[in-house]
């Protein structure tokens, strides 16, 4: 394999679980030197020893990103001393699958912060660095709910939207930096939220053969086909793609 990160840094949030650590091991096989973060440091210390295990390494830390003393510390003791960053992947994210009648203002907040204030924190944070190196590049994982209203997913979707817009903004106001920014929208990927969403495992079935039906391609995501994308955009092939919402979804934003 050509290693296409070689001397390139990343972080990926969220990266302890589902497409997250996906994506971080995606950069790693690349050569990238990847730090990914997390709410769950014994999850990200498994992950940790797992890549060990296949000669990879990541570096592991602790972070709330909706916690901007949190996000601040990590970028100053651990970017800051030698100032390098090519790569920001905005990941992390809460999900509650209830109409907006059903979420309660504790979830409401919860989603927001950490769907749309974490990714304003992070991208704040990075900038003064991510500027400093040319071809730098920024993804914010949003998802279908973002572009199509699911049923369910009112609340969770609206924070998805907002990073949508932030991202075709940042895209302009970035550009003259030497910033990409794009988003990566997945339809129903194959991740251990299904087990938040759905724990029981009839009723988790019923739920995937009903979105099955929704999807063209007639299967659900896995967490390698959001990753290909994600490697795709940071490559240094792609030079001009900036301010694009990839639905990498099988389909399912196509269908009502």
């Amino acid at each position: 394999m050509k290693k296409k990160l070689l001397g390139k840094t990343a972080v990926v949030t969220g990266g302890g679980t589902g497409i997250g650590k996906a994506i971080a091991k995606q950069f790693a096989q690349h050569g990238a030197d990847v730090f990914i973060l997390g709410r769950r440091m014994e999850i990200l210390k498994s992950v940790r020893s797992e890549f060990e295990k296949i000669d990879l390494k990541i570096t592991a830390f602790k972070c709330d990103v909706s916690s901007e003393s949190d996000v601040k510390e990590f970028f100053t003791n651990h970017i800051s001393p030698n100032g390098k960053l090519d790569i920001l992947v905005n990941n992390a994210a809460v999900f509650y699958r209830k109409t907006l009648m059903d979420t309660n203002t504790k979830e409401f907040i919860n989603m927001s912060n950490v769907n749309f204030l974490g990714v304003f924190l992070m991208i704040k944070n990075a900038v003064p660095f991510l500027e400093k190196n040319p071809e730098s590049n920024i993804i914010n994982i949003s998802s279908v709910a973002g572009c199509i209203p699911p049923q369910g997913q009112n609340v969770y979707g609206s924070t998805k939207a907002a990073i949508n817009h932030m991202t075709k903004g940042l895209a302009v106001e970035l550009g003259p930096k030497g910033i990409k920014v794009n988003a990566i929208a997945p339809g129903p990927v194959n991740t251990p939220v299904w087990d938040t969403i759905a724990p029981d495992i009839d009723e988790q079935t019923k739920l995937k053969d009903m979105l099955r039906k929704k999807i063209p391609i007639g299967r659900i995501g896995e967490v390698e086909d959001i990753s290909l994308w994600a490697m795709n955009i940071v490559s240094p092939d792609n030079t001009w793609m900036t301010g694009c919402i990839l639905n990498i979804d099988g389909g399912r934003g196509l269908v009502t």
